[in-house]
C-alpha cells in the first residue's frame, strides 16, 4: 500500500459528493506585490538590498522575492549586503557586493529585500545614493491602505481566509447563499486536512437542511466509517516517537498552580508526566532550541552560529536515528531545525491540522519505526489559528479609536480562540494514538500577550517568569507514571529527561536546585536605538545572566545585578541582604553576561523573526 493512500482515500470520498477541497493560500497581498513590482522593475536593472543569511539560501528574502516574482527580476545585477563576509559571493546567479561597489552595476533601481532593517536600508540609500530610485514594498502596500506588521511570505495568511468565509457564512441572510458559503467552509478546511472543524460544519450543513443536505449526510457518513477503520490502523502503531513542538506555549495556559487543574490538552496531561515549573534557558526560538538540541546555556556556546543541527548534534534524535528509526519533520517553510538532508525527511506545511493529519497518514502506511517531529506556531505571536470568533489581528498595536484596554481584550481573545484551536485538533488527533506511543509535547519559552502600559521590548520582562521562560513540556506512553511534577527543572536537561523515558520506560527528574535563563545582548542597530527612548532600557541591552531558585531569582547585568523574591511565576525586587543564602550558593565567579561581539552581524531576518517575537514597535 502506497504511502498517500490514507489522504488519497479521503480525496476521493470527498470527490464523489462534489466536495473537493477548496484553496485558502492569500492570493491579495501576493497579487498587490506582484503589480508593484511589475510597475517598478519589471525590465529595469534591479539592484536588491539585504541577504540575510547565506548559509539558509532557500529561505532568506531576496531568494523568496526571485522565486515568487522571477518575471520581474529578468535584468536584475547583484544582491548588496553590509556584511563584507558575504562579498564575492552569489545567490540564484547574481552577484553579492558591498553598497560601495555598486555604482559599479549601473542599477535603475534598489528594491529592498530586507523587512526588519528596511528604514535602515532606505536611509543608506538615500544618502550613499540619492540618484537612485529605491522601492520598499510595504511602503508602497501601506499607500494602498494595507498595513504589514509581518513580511510579505507570512505563510498563515490562509488563516486570515478561512476566517473571512466562517465571518460571510454566519452573516449571510440569503438561505440558498448561505447554505453556498457553508459548503465553500467546509471544503476550506478540508483543503486544510481539519477535520474535526470540517465535520463540525457538515452536521451544522444537515441540521439547517441546505441544499443537497442528503448527499451531505452520505458524506458524514463515508467519513466517519473512513476514519473509523484508519483509526484501527493507527492504533496498531505502537513502535513510532511523536515529538510535539508547540512554539511559545504559555506554562501559564497549560496549568494552573492555584487549583491543580490543566487549562488544556486535560486528557493528555493526565496521562502524561508533566513538568508544571519547566523553565526555558532564553525568551525566544533559536536561543532556547540550543539549549534543548545541545544541553548548553544560549552564552556558552553561540546559539547563532548554527541554527539548523545535524542529527548527531540532538542526542535524542541521534540515538533514535542509530536504534533504527526513520527522521520525520513536519514544519513550516520559513522554520529549519534538522538540517534538510539524509536522514531526515521535511513535510512543509504552515497548518497543524495538517501536520497532524500527515502523521496519522504516515503511521497508518508506513513501514518500520519513525520519529515524528511537529512544529506549530498557532500559539506564538500573532496568534492566528483556524478558528476566530472575532476578527483576527496581525498586530497588538490599538487601531484608530481603540484604547490600550480594549486592544488588549482583543489580543487575549485571540490568543484564547488559539488555545481552543489547538486543544481541538490534539484533542480529535490523540484519539487515534495508541497509549503505549511514547508522546513528548514541549514548548520553546513564554511571550507577553499585551502591554497596554506601553509595549516594552522583549528583554524588559526579564524578572517576569510566566512571560518570558516559563514553559510547557510532558511526556506519556507505555510505562510512563502519570504525575505532577512541581519541582524546577531546565530545558537544558531536555535530552537526558526524554532519553529516560525512551530507554527506561521511567521519567529521571535532574536534581537541579539553581536553573539559569538568559538573554543574549541586543544586536539589532534600530532596536538599540530604540531603547535609548525607553526609560532604564538601555540598561538590559547588552545581555542578562539570570539565576533562580524556588524562593529567588538574581539578574546580572553588565554593569551590577538586581534581586528579587518569587511568589509563583511573580518576581519582586527585595534587598540582596535577603538572598544571601542564595547568592552563596552561586558562587563568586563572574556572573555578567557575556557575548562575543563581532557575532553581531549573524543576526539576521529570520534570527530576529523568532528572536524578539515582533512585540517591539521597530521605529
Amino acid at each position: 500500500m502506497n504511502k498517500q493512500s490514507t489522504d488519497a482515500e479521503f480525496l476521493t470520498i470527498l470527490s464523489k459528493c462534489h466536495m473537493e477541497p477548496e484553496d485558502i493560500s492569500s492570493r491579495d497581498v501576493s497579487d498587490r506585490v506582484y503589480h508593484i513590482l511589475e510597475e517598478k522593475c519589471y525590465g529595469k536593472r534591479v539592484a536588491m538590498w539585504g541577504v540575510g543569511d547565506i548559509r539558509y539560501r532557500d529561505d532568506i528574502l531576496p531568494s523568496k522575492f526571485m522565486d515568487r516574482y522571477a518575471y520581474m527580476f529578468q535584468k536584475a545585477v547583484c544582491i548588496v549586503d553590509i556584511n563584507k563576509a558575504y562579498e564575492k559571493m552569489e545567490l540564484r546567479g547574481l552577484p553579492i557586493i558591498i553598497p560601495e561597489s555598486l555604482p559599479d552595476y549601473d542599477p535603475e533601481i534598489i528594491l529592498i529585500t530586507s523587512f526588519y532593517k528596511r528604514r535602515e536600508i532606505r536611509e543608506m540609500c538615500v544618502g550613499m545614493f540619492p540618484g537612485i530610485p529605491c522601492l520598499d514594498v510595504y511602503e508602497e502596500l501601506e499607500r494602498q491602505g494595507i498595513d504589514m506588521s509581518i513580511n510579505i511570505f507570512f505563510e498563515n495568511f490562509g488563516y486570515m481566509n478561512l476566517y473571512d468565509a466562517k465571518h460571510e457564512y454566519e452573516f449571510c441572510t440569503d438561505f440558498e447563499q448561505k447554505g453556498a458559503c457553508l459548503k465553500s467552509l467546509i471544503r476550506k478546511y478540508a483543503y486544510i486536512r481539519d477535520i474535526p472543524s470540517m465535520m463540525k460544519f457538515i452536521r451544522e450543513y444537515i441540521s439547517n437542511k441546505f441544499s443537497g443536505y442528503r448527499q451531505m449526510e452520505q458524506l458524514e457518513e463515508e467519513l466517519e466509517d473512513f476514519l473509523e477503520t484508519l483509526k484501527g490502523k493507527v492504533k496498531s502503531n505502537t513502535r513510532d516517537v511523536l515529538m510535539l513542538f508547540l512554539d511559545a506555549f504559555r506554562g501559564d495556559d497549560w496549568y494552573d498552580a492555584e487549583t491543580g487543574k490543566f487549562n488544556v490538552l486535560g486528557k493528555l496531561s493526565r496521562e502524561s508526566a508533566c513538568f508544571v515549573n519547566m523553565n526555558a534557558t532564553a525568551p525566544c526560538t533559536y536561543e532556547s532550541m540550543y539549549s534543548v538540541v545541545t544541553g548548553k546555556l544560549p552564552m556558552d556556546g553561540d546559539a547563532y552560529e548554527k541554527i539548523q543541527y545535524r542529527v548527531e548534534d540532538f542526542r535524542l534524535v541521534d540515538e533514535l536515528y542509530h536504534n533504527g528509526y526513520g527522521i520525520k519533520c513536519y514544519f513550516p517553510n520559513e522554520y529549519t531545525l534538522l538540517e534538510n538532508r539524509e536522514p531526515v525527511v521535511y513535510r512543509r506545511s504552515v497548518y497543524l491540522a495538517e501536520k497532524l493529519w500527515w502523521i496519522l497518514c504516515e503511521m497508518a502506511d508506513g513501514d518500520g519505526a519513525y520519529l515524528h517531529f511537529l512544529y506549530s506556531m498557532e500559539l506564538h505571536y500573532p496568534f492566528v489559528c483556524g478558528y476566530h470568533t472575532g476578527s483576527p489581528r496581525l498586530k497588538p498595536e490599538p487601531d484608530r479609536g481603540e484604547t490600550p484596554h480594549e486592544a488588549a481584550g482583543k489580543a487575549e481573545q485571540q490568543h484564547r480562540d488559539c488555545l481552543a484551536y489547538v486543544d481541538l485538533l490534539l484533542g480529535f488527533f490523540l484519539q487515534f494514538i495508541n497509549g503505549k506511543v511514547l508522546k513528548v509535547l514541549f514548548s520553546d519559552h513564554s511571550v507577553k500577550l499585551y502591554d497596554g502600559a506601553g509595549m516594552k521590548p522583549f528583554y524588559m520582562y526579564y524578572a517576569d517568569i510566566s512571560s518570558s521562560v516559563h514553559n510547557v513540556c510532558m511526556i506519556s506512553g507505555e510505562g510512563i507514571s502519570p504525575q505532577v511534577i512541581r519541582k524546577l527543572t531546565s530545558m537544558k536537561d531536555f535530552n537526558d529527561i526524554v532519553l529516560s523515558a525512551y530507554r527506561e520506560r521511567k521519567v529521571r527528574i535532574p536534581n537541579s536546585k539553581v536553573i539559569q535563563y538568559q538573554y543574549y545582548p541586543v544586536l539589532n542597530r534600530s532596536l538599540r536605538e530604540q531603547a535609548k527612548e525607553i526609560v532604564s532600557a538601555d540598561r538590559y541591552i547588552d545581555g542578562i545572566n539570570c539565576y533562580r531558585n524556588d524562593k529567588f531569582l538574581v539578574v546580572y547585568l553588565p554593569e551590577g545585578e538586581e534581586v528579587y523574591r518569587i511568589d509563583g511565576d511573580k518576581a519582586k525586587i527585595c534587598d540582596i541582604e535577603e538572598a544571601a543564602e542564595f547568592l552563596a550558593e552561586i558562587g563568586n565567579s563572574d556572573r555578567k553576561p557575556h557575548a562575543q561581539p563581532d557575532k553581531q552581524e549573524k543576526i539576521n531576518e529570520k534570527n530576529i523573526h523568532f528572536r524578539f517575537g515582533k512585540r517591539e514597535k521597530l521605529s
